[in-house]
């Protein structure tokens, strides 16, 4: 078993102590009156190792403070030096306070805190820190067997898992093999768990009952549902004499529908001449329509060949009028460019004329810039003469070589003027061709026009049918035929329908009346399938109620073997696993107890550090470490259980300084 042994504490400037140095035997005492800093020794030993109280916060206040300040530009410091199985390490936690400068301000502000971590003196990174400490025992683990009220203060869930965890987990297999019982229920279950089989099976139980209590309303419904018995042996007889009497009249309406049906005939026949000759009327009409027609249009089709012809001449006329506004609008485009042209011909010609007049102008003599007189110095003279022929030279170059330019640029203007000028020409010819072709036109439509106004526009005549002998003499036929109809005569059944359907309902009400045997019989039928329904139910619900009750069996046995195996870990401390509601089902706990069965949280001081010493007890045995406890409250403890772990006794005295032993 590892042995994790507090040797020293080193606290600097640790919430309100300065700097205390604090030795630690098997057994420590550290005793004095309240606020004297028994609790900032199991603080500072919890934060060199996690970063936290040891009421497990983060943020609480480490850095001291005098006059209601805190001191800000100073370390807080713990120090620890431990026995990891004999072997010393010492761990130092560092919280600095950072003060910087920023640009352009001369005052230093406060920016943060940063943690420092050193290793037997050797500084490292957090993450380093933290895998050191979690190599040495996990950070939960530490705090159950470092406090024996932490493991009482976790939540029920959490204190069942970890109690599972040590005694190891109870399989249903282990419980059902001593009852046949046991093993079909786990046979039934398989690939589910035991609590959602029993929410399944009351699930169940819940609708078989539900549906058992519907059933004897449901047999009531019906028999109020089943009509009254009557003589149906008579009303069958009456059913059969009515269909007899019906058979008759159909006869009768049959006979009569014979005779009408050689009169519709002759009728049909009539009908059908009509439609002959009213198809021969409208071809007649139609006839004349299509002859008129032809006329027409051999008559307007010259006409329509002449309208054709000046339309083209309009839609040609119209092209060749735009054709001719183009060609101008370029004519007088090229006007204006040759103008521009000609224009700075001439003044290039006056400009050639003005720079070939100028003339060298030379200088005679020098003259002093000191006295005014003229220069005699030989030198000078000699000088200014070759400069002076240098200085003409380049006024004949320059000259000579602008007139080149302007030439050069008259000879440019010329060629482009002399295209311009063709282009000119060229469009001036087709534009007169255009001009010619519009008066062309011109002519031809108004002799168009001429001859399309001499030939008159044809339209259709209305025909009057009347006016055609042919289409009389069918109308005469057709009223002949018409007039003969009227001596036909309808056969008339309405007498025998009107008895027959007297007969029918009679028959039907009968009918209906007899209906009421198959619907009585149906409901008997319904009756007793509900009776059968109602004993199949209340056998599946004594099936599924022996279900529920092997169920609670099972749970009562696998919760006592629970219990059994966790308690048995135990000296003092006891753990309830399992509770019971009202209706007596169980549901999961778990509350620490006594060996009397009383909560843990109702007993006195001592009974509750005693069974938090058993509960580390059994937790170092299982993880296979020890550490120190810190016992806070002590004083009201007169003894403890043994314990392999170093005893940190915090205890509450009258003394105003704090005392070590």
């Amino acid at each position: 078993m590892k042995k994790v042994f507090l040797k020293e504490l080193r606290l600097i400037n640790f919430k309100g102590v300065k700097d205390k140095f604090i030795p630690f035997s098997n057994k420590t005492i550290v005793s004095g009156g309240n606020a004297t800093g028994k609790s900032t020794i199991f603080d500072a030993f919890v934060w060199v190792n996690f970063g936290k109280d040891h009421l497990d916060r983060k943020d609480f206040e480490i850095t001291p403070i005098e006059d209601g300040v805190k001191l800000g530009r100073i370390d807080s410091e713990v120090s620890e030096t431990l026995l990891i199985d004999g072997l010393e390490t010492v761990l130092r936690r560092i919280l600095h306070p950072k003060w910087v400068r920023r640009r352009g301000t001369s005052e230093e502000v406060f920016d943060g805190c940063e943690t420092l971590y050193y290793i037997n003196d050797v500084p490292t990174s957090a993450g380093e820190y933290k895998k050191f400490i979690n190599s040495i025992i996990d950070e939960t683990v530490f705090k159950m067997i470092t406090d024996p009220a932490f493991f009482l203060s976790m939540k029920w869930q959490d204190q069942r898992e970890n109690l599972f965890q040590i005694a190891g987990t109870v399989s249903d297999n282990e419980i059902a093999a001593s009852n046949p019982d046991f093993l079909a229920l786990l046979d039934m279950i398989t690939g589910k768990s035991m609590s959602d089989f029993k929410k399944e099976i009351a699930a169940r139980k819940k609708k078989l009952n539900d549906d058992l209590k519907l059933i004897p309303s449901r047999i009531d419904q019906t028999k109020k549902l089943m009509p009254d018995t009557d003589d149906f042996d008579f009303i069958s007889k009456e059913i059969e004499r009515i269909d007899k009497e019906i058979s008759d009249i159909d006869l009768q309406i049959s006979s009569k529908y014979e005779a009408q049906d050689t009169l519709n005939k002759v009728r049909q026949e009539k009908f059908e001449e009509i439609r002959v000759l009213e198809l021969k009327k409208k071809q007649l009409i139609f006839e004349e329509e299509e002859s008129n027609k032809k006329w027409v249009n051999e008559c307007n089709s010259y006409r329509n060949e002449l309208e054709n012809k000046l339309s083209n001449l309009r839609i040609t006329l119209d092209s060749e009028k735009s054709n001719a506004n183009t060609y101008k609008n370029l004519l007088i485009s090229y006007e204006t460019r040759i103008e521009v042209i000609n224009k700075g011909l001439q003044d290039l010609r006056e400009e050639w004329q003005k720079e070939n007049a100028k003339t060298y102008v030379e200088s005679d003599c020098l003259i002093c810039p000191i006295f005014g007189n003229k220069c005699s110095d030989a030198f000078s003279i000699e000088k200014n003469e070759s400069s002076k022929e240098l200085a003409k030279q380049a006024f004949l170059s320059e000259r000579e070589k602008r007139l080149k330019e302007i030439n050069e640029n008259g000879v440019a203007k010329k060629e482009t003027l002399e295209s311009l000028l063709k282009e000119q020409k060229k469009s001036t010819v087709e534009r007169d061709s255009i001009l010619s072709k519009i008066s062309d036109l011109d002519k031809q439509i108004i002799e168009a026009e001429k001859v399309l106004n001499k030939n008159i526009k044809r339209v259709y005549s209305e025909i009057i049918p009347n006016n055609i002998s042919e289409y009389v003499e069918l109308e005469n036929q057709i009223s002949e035929i018409k007039n003969s109809l009227a001596d036909t005569i309808q056969v008339d059944v309405s007498e025998l329908k009107e008895k027959k359907q007297k007969l029918v309902d009679v028959r039907d009400c009968h009918k209906l009346v007899l209906g009421n045997k198959a619907l009585i019989e149906k409901y008997n039928l319904e009756i007793k399938s509900l009776e059968e329904e109602s004993r199949n139910l209340s056998q599946q619900i004594a099936d599924v109620e022996k279900q529920e009750f092997t169920i609670n069996d099972f749970n009562r046995a696998k919760i006592d073997e629970c219990s059994k195996r966790i308690n048995s870990l135990f000296s003092i401390a006891e753990f309830k696993l399992f509770d019971h509601t009202i209706e007596g089902n169980e549901f999961e706990v778990c509350i620490p107890t006594n060996k009397k069965g009383v909560p843990i949280s109702t007993t006195n001081t001592a009974d509750k550090v005693n069974a938090g010493l058993d509960i580390i007890n059994t937790l170092c045995k299982f993880h296979g470490v020890t550490a120190p406890i810190f016992i806070d409250n002590s004083e009201s403890v007169n003894s403890f259980i043994d314990t392999e772990s170093q005893l940190i006794n915090l205890v509450v005295t009258n003394d105003k300084v704090l005392t070590i032993k």
